[in-house]
């Protein structure tokens, strides 16, 4: 039996390791756990992937995350006892992003004492190099993988990343090139039959079409990019519907009042629902700046909605532009806007897309291929 653990790096559990974990979970042949914070002195929220965990143990450890618009986890003293535990308890140890201090703290770790331990590295993004930060952070993370990513990606034994589109990023961020290796998200593709009408619940009119946007509240995923587009749509008969929580929520508020869009725009808060909303939506609409594989993309492009997104490293392995979707210049409000038009009045172009972006995804990106290419690299 191979013993596994995960260390997830934030209190929100990233998606893929969720996933991952639980189909190899439901394997007899590995045994699973997870690393992972929990803010201290507050009970675990199980809606964030943990009520999906399958045959795996999590090992939580309190932390205190300072007031940030991103989660940089403080881990308290219990976490180094932990961290020792799970090197000498596990065969693997895979990893998503060395950046936070749990993560370096256990790469160092590793190669001080535990040399004969494997461990897998994922980077999701590769961040100022498959996307920008934008002013000191870029220059953080250039700092950061010149000099302090050198000695880490020596430590590891495997470098992943989510497709093609990122390898040029990750020989540039100083990845050598014969630790990379190619590991896909994937997606469930069983259906949930709506059960809530949404329409009804926020007041959305019949013959209004529906712009979809779901994700973090965050810069990161050009929530202020959806706004800006959307109140070129003023007179048309559409409703932008923001499915998602963060940081920035009062921020994207302020700003639709400023842009004059108050009847244009729903905010919805988190939702556990969110099938209901792909069952509504005309568009699926995601101009982020920086992604690994966005799994809404693939969840909306399951549920069959036309897509428009951003044209970044990511996007460009599920989206094939002017094929199977649309992806436009990250900051290009004018773009968006003129290809979301072209699919609200063409049902001829959005039935193509449909079809085909269903075809990719259902080809490349199903869980059953991919369980099996991580299977084979551990």
């Amino acid at each position: 039996m191979v013993k596994i653990c995960y260390v997830n790096p934030t209190v929100l559990m990233k998606r893929p390791i969720a996933q991952i974990s639980s189909m190899f979970g439901k394997d007899k042949n590995f045994k699973i756990s997870i690393l992972t914070p929990r803010l201290a002195f507050k009970k675990r929220d199980d809606s964030l992937y943990y009520s999906k965990l399958e045959g795996v143990k999590v090992i939580a450890y309190p932390c205190i995350n300072p007031p940030m618009k991103s989660e940089w986890p403080i881990p308290s003293l219990d976490f180094f006892k932990k961290s020792w535990n799970i090197l000498k308890n596990n065969d693997i140890l895979h990893m998503w992003v060395p950046f936070y201090f749990s993560n370096t703290w256990i790469i160092i770790l590793k190669n001080l004492f535990f040399r004969n331990k494997k461990l897998i590295l994922t980077m999701d993004t590769i961040p100022s190099y498959s996307f920008k930060m934008g002013g000191i952070m870029d220059v953080f993370f250039k700092f950061y993988f010149k000099v302090i990513a050198k000695l880490i990606f020596r430590g590891v034994d495997y470098v992943t990343v989510y497709g093609d589109s990122f390898i040029k990023y990750a020989k540039e961020a100083g990845i050598p090139e014969r630790k990379i290796v190619i590991t896909p998200t994937g997606i469930n593709f069983k259906l949930k039959d709506k059960d809530k009408d949404i329409r009804k619940e926020f007041n959305i009119c019949k013959d209004e079409k529906i712009i979809l946007f779901v994700g973090l509240l965050v810069p990161r995923k050009g929530v202020d990019i959806v706004l800006k587009t959307i109140k070129k749509f003023r007179e048309d008969k559409i409703r932008c519907v923001l499915v998602g929580d963060g940081p920035c929520r009062k921020e994207y508020e302020d700003l639709v009042k400023k842009l004059k869009i108050e009847d244009k725009v729903v905010f919805t808060g988190f939702r556990k629902d969110i099938h209901n909303f792909y069952h509504e939506a005309s568009v699926f609409f995601f101009p982020s700046r920086g992604e690994g594989l966005a799994g809404v993309i693939m969840e909306a492009a399951v549920y069959k909605i036309p897509i428009v997104s951003s044209k970044i490293p990511g996007t460009l392995d599920l989206i094939d532009d002017g094929k199977t979707g649309y992806l436009c210049m990250v900051e290009d409000i004018n773009q968006y806007h003129k290809k979301i038009k072209e699919l609200l009045n063409d049902k001829k172009i959005r039935l193509k897309f449909i079809k085909k972006e269903y075809y990719k995804i259902n080809k490349n990106y199903s869980w059953k291929d991919n369980f099996k290419k991580l299977k084979e690299l551990y």
